[in-house]
């Protein structure tokens, strides 16, 4: 979370510094982008980034979870709009998932996400949103959390294999699909009563 510092400048300024950031995360991987080439970038001090930023990671880890409450505010308003039915909401998400990654604003940088994270970079992103993740909340209340995590890590593998197989919208929601029919019909049918 940026500190007060970010929070206290004015709108211009803290969209400045934001779009700044995407820009940066978009071209690179998270360590391949310096302070040096952000604050020059703003034509700022270096000492100015940090009474924003604690450091480089949590400016990434800022803008990534500023990226994704868009998501997740988008399934939560698909649960509403399916009379709070969740399996409904899961159905017509992958469209809105893509509709989020394969626009020229946002691919890159989610690219650069799965891509870059090494485990380390994994379990840091981890705390940070589990310190400032109200969203996560807000699903969490619609269904039980253990339900909710499977489903998210079903999304996350499918999105980390659309990026390391380079897929295309199409190869990407022909997976969901798949994906979806299964959660639906369950491991037993899926394997058709073959050992596992």
């Amino acid at each position: 979370m940026p500190k007060q510092t970010y929070f206290n400048l004015n709108d211009e300024k803290q969209n400045k510094i934001y779009e700044t950031l995407v820009r940066c995360f978009k071209e690179k991987t998270m360590k391949e982008v310096t302070v040096k080439e952000i604050v020059l970038d703003l034509e700022i001090p270096r000492g100015s980034f940090y009474q924003y930023f604690e450091s480089i990671n949590e400016a990434y880890f800022f803008v990534l979870d500023q990226e994704l409450i868009e998501i997740y505010e988008s399934f939560l308003n698909l649960v509403r709009e399916n009379d709070m039915n969740v399996m409904k909401a899961i159905e017509q998400f992958g469209e809105v998932v893509a509709d989020e990654i394969f626009t020229e604003k946002n691919y890159n940088l989610y690219r650069n996400r799965y891509i870059g994270l090494d485990v380390e970079l994994e379990r840091q992103w981890k705390l940070y949103r589990n310190n400032t993740m109200k969203y996560g909340q807000d699903i969490m209340s619609i269904a039980e959390k253990e339900k909710m995590t499977f489903i998210g890590g079903i999304m996350h593998s499918l999105v980390q294999r659309l990026f390391t197989e380079s897929w295309d919208r199409g190869a990407f929601l022909h997976h969901y699909e798949i994906y979806m029919h299964w959660i639906k019909r369950g491991i037993e049918e899926v394997f058709n009563g073959i050992a596992i």
